[in-house]
């Protein structure tokens, strides 16, 4: 809270729900929730904005090998303990 509420910060991070949601949960606890969530307003976000926006311009993403491979195939690690 030393410097305030700068909305450069919050552009990189509106690329996708989960990041918007993070910010916001932040922001909250800063006590800049209602400026946070009207940044996100005007810059056209809403509640059904699920998808990131990298999706628009790329949409054959979600047929690639690497989207399967990331989401659905992680290795799995063995634990420690």
């Amino acid at each position: 809270m030393n410097f305030g509420f700068d909305r450069r910060v919050l552009k990189p991070l509106a690329n996708s729900r989960c990041q918007r949601d993070a910010v916001l949960t932040a922001a909250d606890e800063m006590g800049y929730g209602g400026r946070c969530r009207e940044y996100y307003r005007t810059a056209g976000y809403r509640w059904y904005h699920l998808t990131p926006d990298f999706l628009f311009s790329n949409p054959r993403f979600l047929i690639s090998w690497r989207f399967w491979k990331s989401t659905f195939f992680v290795a799995t690690y063995p634990s420690r303990f």
